[in-house]
């Protein structure tokens, strides 16, 4: 995937600044790794506007939510489609852009096409949708949104700015599009929220593990689903031969 000169200037621009200030990287790398830090405030808005609803609008705010999560499913979804669609390695992963870096970021290797950024499809995607219930914290969320995830992944050199903005755009899209549908999906909302409010036991622990699940972009999930695939594909071979 072709890359603008405007682009490569910025990437240069904080591949300059890397390794100036050893706090700042610290912060960075921190930003980076850190599920507290960086997705747990998406998550625990979730769980908010769900556990602690307005007052007379209970049903209008977990409905909000419900389509929040499907949103934000979408929006991965399509993202990795898109990431199958182009050739995009990390600029770390591009020995000319990794000359920008210091050393000590290129240490950092990871694979998979860059755009759209998933982060920012799945965080972004959230940030809009809370802000449409509490702009407040909605506002909050997109600022962090930006700040907090992804300004350090161009920083590190894991991201270009468009795969950033690609995956804002793919949120964005999503959480249309599904807006577009809520007619269609609220019955099954609401069969969603009579099954929350009958099994209360079954529906907290179901909303912290998939808050759990968001605050850690759904890392375990694809660990145990590529395990899956990877025994499904040595199983075949072992019986094929």
């Amino acid at each position: 995937m072709p890359h603008p000169a405007l682009e490569l200037w910025i990437m240069s621009v904080f591949g300059s600044l890397g390794g100036v200030l050893e706090l700042l990287d610290h912060a960075i790398f921190l930003l980076l790794n850190n599920d507290l830090l960086k997705g747990v405030p998406f998550a625990a808005a979730l769980f908010l506007l769900w556990a602690v609803p307005r007052a007379q609008h209970a049903d209008e705010d977990r409905e909000a939510v419900l389509s929040i999560v499907l949103a934000t499913i979408l929006s991965l979804v399509i993202g990795r489609i898109v990431q199958n669609m182009f050739q995009s390695p990390r600029p770390l992963m591009v020995p000319e852009i990794a000359t920008m870096f210091p050393p000590t970021f290129n240490e950092y290797r990871l694979d998979w096409n860059t755009f759209p950024s998933d982060h920012m499809a799945l965080y972004f995607a959230i940030a809009l949708g809370v802000y449409g219930v509490r702009r407040p914290l909605g506002m909050a969320l997109i600022g962090w949104s930006l700040v907090g995830v992804g300004l350090p992944r161009i920083y590190a050199g894991y991201h270009y700015p468009l795969d950033i903005l690609g995956g804002m755009a793919v949120a964005a899209a999503s959480l249309a599009l599904v807006r577009q549908t809520r007619a269609w999906l609220r019955p099954l909302c609401a069969n969603v929220l009579r099954l929350a409010v009958r099994y209360p036991t079954v529906a907290m622990p179901a909303a912290f593990i998939l808050c759990f699940q968001i605050a850690t972009v759904f890392n375990t999930a694809r660990e145990l689903g590529e395990f899956g695939r990877t025994s499904v594909r040595l199983l075949r071979t072992a019986l094929l031969h």
